[in-house]
């Protein structure tokens, strides 16, 4: 694999070379490391300043080893793949994390990209719609789904131990936010709720972003406010564990949420913007309007019904199992062999 040091995290210590279970991973050094934030809302602009770098080390890569199949992640990925696989002349995939932007350039842009491709990867009926409305055959795409691994995201033995351990009280209702802490992902709309809330109504933020600082203030306010910064993947299996329920409010039109599928995973019911509707049912979760009153309302309603919210998480991981295991691996495997249909 092929990609960044982290671009909106600290990248010290990361390094630039790793082999993980077979997997070896080649990141690549930008010069901008820091600047991804501020570029991030300007699709064009960070889209010309990633290419350059990623383009020339693949292309050395490729140039020194033999490739049978490239699988490009995302548009970025996909303007650097798609032409190489026209130039070596091997088979290329591209899976889609989101939605396409509705201006014209961009969409423009998109299907030149995506008509390389042999085989397009769409993660939900709305992105495939948006796929095939840009101009891409329909025989091309075909709909995945993420998995994680299950053996490492799983409910507790004992919630009650498992919150003991993070400091949480046992009686406290606890919402939590895992993501980059940004005012697109919901975290502003989050601390809003969170000041309406009863106290025994907790709001734990994990990750970081630049509304860091901005929660340390709310949280020096507001007893029910707690940033807990980046937490490692092998404990944040326990906080997902320990909490009640799992807020994903982003504030756009978002394909995709990882969170969600690990949430689940861990038998924790998730509230959940209508834009991510393709992921959950009304058995594990709630589709809610990602605006401060319905969150509120939404969260209130669990807080004050726990037989409800008992109810959620008991169905949440086989839920899960059934629709987020490593079997969704097949059809991907399936794409590399030119096997879509």
């Amino acid at each position: 694999m092929i990609t960044y040091t982290p671009l909106n995290t600290e990248a010290r210590n990361v390094p630039l070379r790793e082999n993980l279970k077979g997997l070896e991973i080649h990141r690549v050094r930008w010069i901008g490391q820091g600047m991804f934030l501020k570029l991030e809302p300007y699709d064009i602009l960070w889209t010309i300043c990633l290419f350059p770098p990623l383009f020339t080390y693949t292309l050395i890569f490729m140039l020194r080893h033999k490739v049978d199949v490239i699988h490009a992640h995302g548009l970025v990925a996909g303007s650097i793949a798609g032409p190489l696989s026209r130039l070596f002349r091997i088979r290329a995939v591209i899976s889609l994390h989101g939605l396409f932007e509705q201006q014209s350039l961009l969409r423009l842009l998109s299907r030149f990209v995506l008509m390389q491709f042999d085989s397009i990867l769409a993660l939900s009926e709305r992105s495939k719609r948006d796929v095939v409305g840009v101009g891409v055959p329909e025989g091309k795409v075909a709909i995945y789904t993420h998995w994680v691994d299950q053996s490492l995201f799983r409910p507790p033995f004992d919630k009650n131990d498992v919150r003991s351990r993070l400091g949480f009280k046992k009686d406290s209702f606890i919402v939590l936010f895992v993501g980059r802490l940004v005012k697109r992902k919901g975290v502003e709309v989050l601390l809003k709720v969170a000041a309406e809330c009863p106290e025994d109504v907790e709001f734990v933020f994990a990750g970081t972003g630049r509304m860091e600082s901005e929660i340390k203030k709310v949280s020096e306010r507001l007893g029910n406010v707690k940033l807990v910064g980046k937490v490692p993947v092998e404990n944040l299996v326990n906080y997902y564990g320990a909490v009640d329920l799992v807020a994903t409010p982003p504030q756009y039109d978002e394909g995709f949420s990882r969170v969600i599928l690990e949430s689940l995973s861990c038998g924790t019911p998730v509230l959940v913007a209508r834009c991510l509707a393709d992921m959950i049912d009304e058995s594990v979760g709630r589709l809610v309007d990602p605006d401060a009153m319905h969150l509120y309302r939404q969260i209130m309603q669990l807080y004050k019904n726990r037989d409800e919210l008992e109810k959620l998480a008991m169905r949440a991981r086989n839920y899960a199992e059934e629709r987020y295991s490593e079997r969704n691996a097949e059809l991907i495997v399936k794409t590399y062999r030119g096997e879509l249909r």
